[in-house]
């Protein structure tokens, strides 16, 4: 009564029986004072269907959810031009008959997030529930975020009346406790996903909008356009001007500016196309291609990635042997295109390569550790001699140090690398085999040592010095290990 104009009141429902029963309660008090009521329940929640994946459903199971935040400004923005109740009320039906709605939460049961499919914004069970985020269907490590969001659009997608155009409004609804980072994430693969079923995105609305306290998952809605009042005018509903900026972000029209463009991979770089010799021209192009080879498949050995992980667990973020895992895959991925007639360029390949494909300190270090050895190396007339490559390394490790502050003693790769190039240097006379020899004893020497050293440079110094001593500086380690891996790789060539 209080909350009627003199036209009436409009109650948008969510389909919830609680909720519909004592709205019919309330409507049928409000008519028997004389007001005109208009109830229009919302049920766009596909996720809560008895058999969702069948064509025979009973659409009367589906719950009320980010629907109802659609149709209230739709209708809204009709009550406030000065639309009737009966108008206004169609309005609401046009909306809440064709929006769908999926959700997905993550609960932590023991020790793994347990996937809710489907769940309710009550915080009620989904339809459907997955042990952890390796059991997505489709997802990979780094990638689960997109496989949600895929799916949850396949099944919304199996109940969307789409027009023949296929043009869509995409709601992105956070639940509460999903991260800015984590629902960028979901709105990129939301898009590239629907282009990719030739759907075109017309607008967005993104936003926390309905919630279950804060709860850490997100749902998707698509609304069909082109049908019932026409696109342009639903749209021009939905871009009307709200005083309830908090409840309501508004909408993103998408133009053609925001498709995605594809851009060529490092591969395809100018230095390549640049290089016309044929494959393995050079003893130094085939001796580093082994090399690559040896190092890459100890740092992606499950036992290697493990340990790394757990060294880095007590000073870092526990990630330095999965970091150093993704850099070998991506330089593995890549080696048949490196240059071989000149060892420089294959250095300058290899840098490129990990600039785009090696996150964290550890993609810092190799990729300007591989710029200063190219540019010491672009000084050789004809193959670079031990000393040379010595050289090449000390050259790496003073850009290094002079770029990211460290020095040797600071607890660092530096300590592995410093002592290793100084051994090739100092042995250079007695043959590549054993000058190699030495450099990788000196370097395993270097990183072992890293565990009694307090850590002056790098994320370790946050950590306290009991932490420290637990164990060696996983980056030194994971460059021992490489470098003897190629040391026994081309101990027969180089002897």
């Amino acid at each position: 009564q209080t909350a009627s104009g003199h036209a009436g009141c409009m109650l948008v429902v969510m389909n919830y029986p609680g909720v519909r029963l004592n709205n019919a309660i309330a409507a049928d008090r409000a008519r028997a004072l004389g007001i005109s009521v208009e109830i229009v329940v919302v049920a766009d929640d596909v996720g809560s269907l008895k058999d969702e994946l069948s064509e025979a459903v009973d659409k009367s199971d589906a719950r009320g959810c980010v629907g109802a935040v659609l149709t209230l400004k739709a209708a809204g923005a009709a009550a406030e031009r000065g639309d009737g109740l009966a108008e206004v009320a169609g309005v609401a039906r046009d909306v809440a008959v064709r929006v769908k709605t999926m959700s997905l939460a993550l609960r932590w049961k023991g020790a793994d997030w347990n996937l809710e499919i489907g769940v309710g914004i009550h915080g009620e069970f989904g339809a459907s529930e997955l042990p952890s985020l390796k059991h997505l269907p489709g997802a990979s490590e780094g990638g689960a975020a997109t496989a949600a969001a895929e799916m949850l659009l396949k099944r919304i997608l199996k109940h969307a009346d789409m027009p023949e155009d296929r043009r869509v409004l995409v709601v992105l609804n956070n639940m509460g406790g999903t991260s800015p980072l984590e629902m960028a994430v979901l709105c990129n693969a939301t898009h590239r996903f629907l282009a990719s079923e030739g759907i075109t995105v017309v607008a967005l609305a993104h936003g926390t909008l309905v919630t279950s306290l804060d709860m850490h998952g997100f749902s998707l809605s698509l609304l069909p356009l082109g049908r019932g009042m026409g696109e342009a005018a639903m749209l021009g509903l939905l871009r009307a001007p709200s005083e309830a900026a908090s409840a309501w972000p508004g909408i993103v029209t998408c133009s053609q500016a925001d498709r995605w463009v594809e851009v060529d991979p490092p591969a395809e770089s100018k230095l390549m196309h640049s290089t016309t010799a044929s494959a393995s021209s050079s003893s130094s192009g085939r001796l580093l291609r082994t090399a690559v080879i040896a190092a890459c498949d100890v740092l992606i050995a499950d036992a290697t990635v493990s340990a790394l992980n757990s060294m880095d667990r007590n000073c870092g973020n526990s990630d330095c042997g999965t970091t150093h895992r993704d850099a070998s895959l991506v330089l593995l991925q890549s080696l048949a295109s490196m240059p071989d007639a000149s060892i420089a360029d294959a250095m300058t390949f290899l840098s490129q390569q990990l600039e785009h494909g090696c996150r964290g300190a550890i993609g810092g270090i190799y990729v300007l550790g591989l710029e200063a050895v190219a540019g010491s190396l672009r000084e050789c007339s004809g193959e670079p001699s031990i000393a040379q490559w010595a050289e090449a390394a000390l050259a790496a490790a003073r850009c290094i140090a002079r770029e990211g502050g460290a020095k040797v003693g600071d607890r660092t790769l530096l300590d592995a690398l410093v002592p290793a190039a100084d051994a090739l240097q100092e042995n250079a006379s007695q043959g590549a085999a054993e000058a190699f020899k030495a450099a990788v004893a000196a370097a395993k020497q270097g990183a072992k040592d890293t565990q009694r050293m307090v850590a002056r440079d790098g994320r370790a110094r946050h950590s306290p010095r009991w932490k420290q001593s637990q164990n060696a500086d996983p980056g030194a380690v994971g460059f021992a290990k490489w470098l003897e891996a190629v040391e026994k790789a081309l101990r027969q060539q180089l002897s």
